[in-house]
């Protein structure tokens, strides 16, 4: 299947996802006007706390079934799952009871809200798998709106009534429970349709302990950068940076797991020979875009942050330099996803780990206490170990045509980099220029493809006759 599949597919995903991270960012700047970067940095440490748990929920049975041939997941495996998600609800509670004996409170309830949603975020993984796999994007659709719909406004009452990062947490309760309500009730009849990804007894411990471990790879150099912060910064300065980098992940989440469910999916039916050139030319498509979408959005936040409360004027400059990190870190989804199809679950380990020792190394930069020197280190890291990452996936490519997703993600964080430190933000004429370069990018990779598809329909016609 070419990438178009695979971005069609992942479209249709992706679009419930747009509104769940529009909603999810819309959320957290009303919530801004209640809470301070105190309480963000709060909510960030609870979850950075509980990011090894959340990386265990499910024990990788929903990846495997989106990497295996199963249509139906049956009551099996999610008893199975919920056993496994059930353990790991005590174990943080365990953690929540440790903080709550060194005297942080509030912490310790975040936790312990955490470890109450970890039943219900795996139920609905299964579930969002499922309707993936069997393409049913519309009914999935309704369902996270309907759960967007319900975490917002709980957020928001929470947020006004009582003023405290207690209204993050429960607005993720409350998205995880609609969630598995609604996909309860839109979902397959079990049993019905096809068999499960394992057998009745599940997959063996030496192979849930590789999926546990490579999720947990999966997640912590996304929580790493706050562990280490939390421990070198003020709590006011981490909660800076957790929002700056969490609106950036809002908008690389309406693409990113989607992007990386339908690839794993889609490069099923792809013969081994193709799967580096169709992920190829989705990453090609995907980077010039999120390059683009960096280079527009880092103005408006350089012209617009005038418009949020005084407490949080800190934001606009490390925030326009995160944006910047969007195409290295879509390169991430993809290539972890071909490297999951073709079963390199060590290699990706591997890798995993290694961006995990980065990014840490890279976040003791906030001993300085300076966030825009933090927020610079973030991305020049990912940049480094995005292109390096995807170098090393899409093996047996030319060098000329790897260098098509690389120098326009180098110049455009170069670029606003600059910027930043000589204007105090993304002038207009850089950002103008870096939206050329990938203007160019994107329209190469169109033109190539359309001229793949005429020569491959014009074999086709002469096979013919």
């Amino acid at each position: 299947m070419s990438g178009s599949a695979i971005l069609k597919s992942a479209a249709l995903v992706s679009l419930g996802s747009l509104l769940v991270q529009i909603g999810g960012l819309a959320g957290q700047f009303v919530y801004a006007v209640w809470l301070s970067p105190v309480d963000f940095g709060n909510w960030a440490t609870a979850s950075a706390s509980m990011a090894v748990l959340g990386a265990l929920v499910n024990a990788g049975e929903a990846n495997a079934y989106l990497a295996g041939d199963r249509l139906v997941v049956r009551r099996s495996a999610l008893r199975r799952t919920f056993r496994m998600n059930a353990a790991l609800l005590v174990v943080g509670l365990v953690i929540g009871f440790g903080y709550l004996m060194v005297g942080d409170a509030t912490v310790a309830l975040l936790i312990g809200v955490i470890a109450l949603d970890l039943p219900f975020q795996g139920r609905s993984a299964m579930y969002v798998a499922e309707f993936i796999k069997a393409r049913r994007q519309g009914q999935l659709i309704v369902a996270q709106v309907i759960a967007t719909l319900v975490r917002v406004s709980v957020g928001i009452c929470v947020a006004a009534l009582v003023g405290s990062s207690l209204a993050l947490g429960l607005a993720m309760l409350a998205n995880s429970i609609v969630m598995v309500a609604v996909g309860y009730l839109l979902g397959v009849k079990r049993g019905e349709g096809g068999g499960e990804a394992f057998s009745e007894a599940g997959p063996s411990l030496r192979f849930r302990a590789q999926l546990a471990l490579h999720q947990v790879s999966q997640v912590l150099p996304s929580q790493v950068d706050y562990m280490v912060v939390a421990a070198a910064a003020s709590p006011a300065l981490l909660g800076a940076y957790f929002v700056s980098y969490q609106a950036t992940g809002a908008i690389s989440g309406v693409l990113a797991g989607p992007l990386s469910k339908a690839t794993m999916s889609e490069l099923q039916r792809v013969p081994p020979a193709e799967r580096s050139g169709a992920t190829f030319r989705v990453v090609l498509i995907v980077t010039s875009g999120m390059g683009l979408v960096a280079a527009a959005l880092g103005v408006v936040v350089s012209q617009g942050m005038w418009l949020l409360p005084a407490k949080w004027a800190d934001v606009g400059m490390p925030l326009t330099v995160l944006l910047a990190s969007l195409p290295a870190r879509f390169m991430t989804p993809l290539s972890e996803a071909l490297n999951m199809v073709r079963s390199r679950w060590r290699r990706s380990t591997g890798i995993n780990v290694i961006d995990t020792a980065g990014t840490a190394l890279a976040s003791l930069v906030a001993l300085s206490g300076n966030i825009v020197y933090l927020a610079i280190a973030i991305t020049v890291w990912k940049l480094v170990f995005g292109m390096a990452r995807v170098l090393v996936a899409l093996e047996g490519l030319r060098r000329p045509a790897l260098g098509g997703i690389v120098l326009p993600a180098l110049l455009g964080v170069l670029g606003t980099v600059f910027s930043v430190l000589r204007f105090g933000e993304l002038h207009w004429g850089i950002a103008l220029g870096i939206g050329i370069i990938h203007l160019c990018q994107l329209t190469l990779v169109l033109v190539a493809g359309r001229e793949r598809r005429l020569l491959s329909d014009k074999t086709a016609e002469h096979s013919g006759q």
